[in-house]
């Protein structure tokens, strides 16, 4: 299944079982079916040329991403000796790229290659995606530390197969044999491997990288994990890298996030206030106290609850545009790349940040999904649109876009506005004008719910019945156009039951055929979706419709939002009743209707 996860299956089933035991005691997942693979046979029906259909991010997005996070975080490594340990025979392409970056000595080795090194000595050995690939994992820790320096360390990434029980995520999903998954390690297993040869495991964020050392640990790790942090609180930060691994941890976390879905946002935090006085150290929890800061509008609180999050991790930028016009000189002519690492609503709203870069002669590359880039290209302040891991070398930071407002240390009173920072071209405008019907009337877009039907849980609170959403509209005044995709059968008929309601006829394929459909408006009407991102971003007057359960974007206060300045927020005030904000969004339109 390596290749439907990779997206289409390339492959058919070859209908041979593999299969894969857990141990009872540390959770270590394995199959033995490899065991007596010689290395032909794994270049032959794994490590192939059809290789990269199954993991088609090995050698592209990965590959850049582990660069830069050794460049930015661990410059101490470059001048010393480095061994990179790699369980794919394919080519040498993680050391020309760290050898490109400035790392001068760089040697690449594998299962088949190792002999050739026995007595030599490294000050740091890299083995990105190597474990889950090794079915000996006692002998590939002897292989390791036999080639480390006394003093040197071990960074490496690993799939975790430890989860909650009940998650919905769950160890099966990595149960990749075309992949060439055959060793799976949990927590347990990593610790007990390390104890065995006398090296000590840290973790470095919440996902899936590490660090081992022997007693003498390299002087650079002592930024990461301090020796003069008490007992208790070293601890506490080796125990940070899944936060609901700790089940005691997982209820009253859902139960601040169930409350301020509510709308008692102070509540929620205050439930994270108390939990953070037994774990202060828990970054996990620091973060999710920092979003609902940010709800709650104080953004310089939230920040620094981020602040901590990022805190010894691979993406701390806090900071780095500060005072950003009076350092221009520093700035002028270098690149900077936007990442983003986040949905579509958080990309438009975020990238604005581009523009306060720009006006210091930032060159600014913003690597994103294609879906967006004919859009961006049409920014004069974007120099260029990259497809994800597809930027240029070298950059003066790739910062990922939830950075963004605490790398300017963004305040609620310095929130960069513009009227305008996004533009469809003429021709998407174009087309969709003569695919609309000629009307007198103001022309609203429309949008009501997500256009994923299977929204559900708190998300799909988010969303409302187009009908009541129709009430709010006189159409001897105004036509309005659908603007959102995917729209179901009961849907089809209530909008065929009003000919002042229309769906376009034209294809939406991008970001900016949709931008060019509301270029066409005079007003958009939405929930709490990409589009009102979108039409923010245009400068097209909003009208945004609010449950209880909003995004954070938009605080919990208020009828304007300090990020769109033509926009006006209409708020539920128990979850689930629309009545009063319709009755709102009414008004809202005859006042609308008097102005234009």
């Amino acid at each position: 299944m390596a290749d439907v996860k990779a997206g289409k299956k390339i492959e058919p089933f070859a209908g041979i079982p593999v299969y894969y035991y857990s141990c009872t005691k540390c959770g270590f997942t394995f199959s033995t079916q490899f065991d007596e693979w010689t290395p032909e046979m794994f270049r032959q029906y794994v490590y192939n040329d059809n290789y990269i259909h199954h993991d088609p991010d090995y050698f592209s997005t990965r590959l850049k991403k582990n660069v830069f996070l050794l460049s930015q975080n661990f410059p101490e490594i470059a001048p010393g000796s480095i061994l990179v340990y790699g369980a794919v025979p394919i080519d040498n392409a993680f050391q020309i790229r760290l050898q490109e970056a400035g790392f001068g000595d760089v040697t690449s080795t594998g299962p088949e290659s190792y002999p050739s090194l026995a007595g030599k000595k490294f000050d740091t050995i890299l083995a990105f995606d190597a474990l889950e690939h090794h079915p000996e994992p006692r002998q590939l820790f002897e292989n390791l530390v036999s080639l480390l320096n006394h003093d040197g360390a071990i960074l490496f990434s690993a799939r975790l197969a430890d989860f909650p029980e009940n998650s919905e995520a769950s160890n099966k999903t990595l149960l990749l044999p075309r992949n060439g998954y055959v060793s799976l390690h949990t927590r347990e297993s990593l610790s007990i491997l390390a104890s065995e040869f006398q090296l000590s495991l840290e973790s470095f964020d919440s996902h899936d990288f590490y660090a081992l050392f022997k007693p003498d640990r390299p002087a650079w790790a002592n930024k990461y994990f301090p020796h003069d942090q008490p007992d208790a609180a070293r601890e506490m930060l080796r125990g940070r890298e899944i936060v609901t691994s700790d089940i005691t941890l997982y209820e009253p976390i859902q139960a601040a996030l169930r409350t301020a879905a509510e709308g008692h946002v102070s509540e929620a935090i205050r439930i994270l206030d108390n939990l953070l006085e037994t774990q202060p150290f828990n970054r996990d929890l620091h973060m999710d106290r920092g979003l609902l800061r940010m709800k709650s509008g104080a953004i310089a609180d939230a920040l620094d609850d981020m602040e901590y999050f990022y805190k010894g991790s691979m993406i701390s930028q806090r900071g780095v545009f500060r005072d950003l016009k009076a350092r221009a000189s520093e700035f002028e002519g270098k690149l900077v790349v936007i990442v983003s690492d986040a949905g579509i609503g958080d990309l438009l709203w975020l990238v604005r940040y581009g523009v306060l870069l720009h006006e210091v002669g930032v060159r600014v590359v913003v690597e994103c999904n294609p879906i967006f880039h004919s859009l961006f290209d049409n920014a004069s302040w974007i120099t260029h649109a990259a497809a994800v891991g597809d930027v240029p070398i070298p950059f003066l930071y790739r910062i990922p876009l939830h950075n963004l407002p605490g790398a300017f240390e963004t305040r609620r009173e310095t929130i960069p506005s513009f009227p305008h920072y996004l533009a469809a071209s003429e021709e998407k405008i174009a087309y969709w004008k003569a695919r609309l019907p000629a009307s007198r009337k103001i022309r609203v877009g429309i949008s009501w719910r997500s256009s994923n039907e299977r929204t559900s849980g708190w998300a799909s609170k988010r969303s409302m019945d187009l009908s009541m959403l129709l009430g709010a509209f006189d159409p001897e005044k105004y036509d309005c156009v659908v603007v959102q995709k995917d729209l179901n059968e009961a849907e089809r008929e209530i909008i065929a039951l009003h000919e002042w309601i229309h769906i376009p006829t034209g294809e939406i394929n991008c970001i900016e055929d949709t931008a060019g459909l509301l270029s066409c408006m005079d007003l958009v009407v939405s929930t709490c979706t990409m589009i009102p991102h979108l039409s923010g971003a245009l400068g097209i007057p909003t009208f945004l419709m609010l449950s209880t359960n909003a995004s954070w974007v938009w605080m919990t206060e208020g009828e304007t939002t300090p990020w769109y300045a033509a926009m006006k927020l209409f708020r539920q005030h128990t979850l689930g009743d629309w009545q009063p904000p319709v009755a709102h969004l009414g008004h809202a339109l005859r006042e609308f209707t008097r102005g234009n």
